[in-house]
């Protein structure tokens, strides 16, 4: 009998363990002009910005953007709401009277993460929002998702809940009926019932008016499928 012992170095595996189970695969937290873990899902604002990643600072009380908490950022300050409870590092986005500054509404879309081999796609991301006047009727704050250049799918949504809050709106008819946002980020999650092999998201944000302040931080996806497992060594007989 001849037994010999083989070495790899690194094997893709599927396990269906608890390990496995729903691993973040993605994550764009806004500390950076990208994603800051996964491979594609490239950022990208409306045209016209003046930078196509982080947007732009028109001016106090009229921006869409990338920056710290506080404004104090190198794309400007200006802001009245403080929206550092529950934001993941220094930066978040932001906005404020979109129609103001570039153009009303305004998206922000990232393209082609790669979801190859993964399923039970799971979007999570953090909200914020505060207003000096009612939240108008018009006013939404919208994230969809698509597969392999499909057709857009609601995500989730927010819409003014009657009470002068942007809330949660479960059955996107432009209504809150569910939480309404407040000035600290919490997180919102959405299932995704298909897989492929990209995936891209697309935030838009209709706020147009003054004093309507709004911000987006820590977006992620998690989801079920292949894990790195190294085998040290098998014997054949």
């Amino acid at each position: 009998m001849i037994t010999r012992t083989c070495l790899l170095a690194s094997l893709l595996l599927v396990f269906s363990s608890q390990d496995a189970f729903g691993q973040t695969f993605w994550i764009d937290s806004f500390e950076t002009t990208g994603p800051t873990l996964g491979v594609g899902g490239t950022r990208a604002v409306s045209v016209g910005h003046a930078n196509s990643t982080d947007g732009t600072n028109c001016a106090v009380g009229d921006y869409f953007f990338r920056t710290t908490m506080t404004g104090a950022g190198a794309l400007g300050s200006g802001f009245d709401a403080d929206f550092s409870a529950g934001a993941d590092g220094s930066f978040i986005w932001r906005g404020e009277d979109l129609d103001a500054c570039i153009v009303n509404p305004d998206t922000i879309t990232w393209t082609g993460i790669d979801i190859m081999g993964m399923t039970g796609l799971l979007f999570s991301g953090r909200f914020a929002a505060r207003d000096t006047q009612p939240f108008e009727t018009t006013d939404r704050i919208t994230v969809q998702w698509r597969i392999d250049a499909g057709a857009l799918n609601d995500g989730l949504q927010f819409a003014p809940d009657g009470l002068g809050n942007l809330a949660l709106d479960t059955n996107f008819d432009g209504t809150g009926d569910g939480a309404a946002l407040t000035t600290t980020l919490t997180e919102f999650t959405f299932l995704m019932g298909a897989t492929g092999a990209s995936l891209d998201l697309v935030v838009t944000v209709s706020i147009d008016a003054g004093s309507e302040e709004f911000a987006l931080d820590l977006f992620q996806v998690a989801g079920n499928g292949m894990v790195p497992v190294e085998l040290k060594s098998f014997d054949i007989e």
